[in-house]
């Protein structure tokens, strides 16, 4: 596998176990999207930066309100009348977090510094305002999480940034697969 599928990998696999770390999602998976030519692809989308000193990687996560609603009655348990929009923005926003940190410690455990950024959700509206196309050294990547009530529409943008210096990088696919929560991973 080359650096790009490895690090698809385990982001994809970061995407799916933090989302269920408050408690288990029944029936949570990971469904392959085909690229979509429709640049809006949630009424919001929280995104989040990570960066090294041969890339630069954004996770965006593509949801709707109601989804995200129908996600925390599952986990939490809270009546759905109670959960208000501001829980549902802090809890996207804690999700690119956790991603964003996942990925940063499987870059640390091979040795390679890089930074996250702050969370930040935003109207989906603005994903039209991102022309990733134009360069040639951005990879892009979709993917769908889905549980029984929703789905969230996943996606990177990964820029990179010294070809020579990325492929060098040693990325393990399965780092983040046997990954498990502890206390300090509290969600929410």
């Amino acid at each position: 596998m080359s650096q790009i599928e490895n690090l698809r990998a385990v982001i994809r696999q970061l995407s799916l176990s933090r989302l269920s770390l408050t408690a288990p999602i029944p029936g949570l998976t990971l469904k392959e999207t085909q690229t979509a030519e429709d640049l809006v692809h949630g009424a919001m989308m929280s995104v989040i930066l990570i960066a090294g000193g041969a890339f630069r990687l954004a996770f965006k996560a593509h949801f709707t309100s109601r989804s995200v609603k129908n996600l925390l009655v599952l986990s939490t348990g809270a009546p759905s009348p109670s959960i208000q929009e501001t829980q549902i923005k802090d809890y996207m926003r804690e999700y690119c977090n956790l991603v964003a940190g996942g990925v940063k410690a499987s870059f640390t455990s091979i040795g390679v510094a890089s930074g996250i950024s702050l969370p930040l959700v935003t109207d989906g509206f603005d994903e039209v305002l991102y022309v990733a196309s134009q360069k040639p050294d951005v990879v892009q990547d979709l993917w769908e999480v889905n549980w029984s009530s929703g789905a969230i529409l996943c996606g990177t943008s990964l820029e990179i940034l010294d070809r020579d210096q990325f492929n060098k990088l040693a990325i393990r696919a399965e780092a983040s697969s046997t990954e498990t929560s502890s206390d300090e991973d509290a969600f929410l």
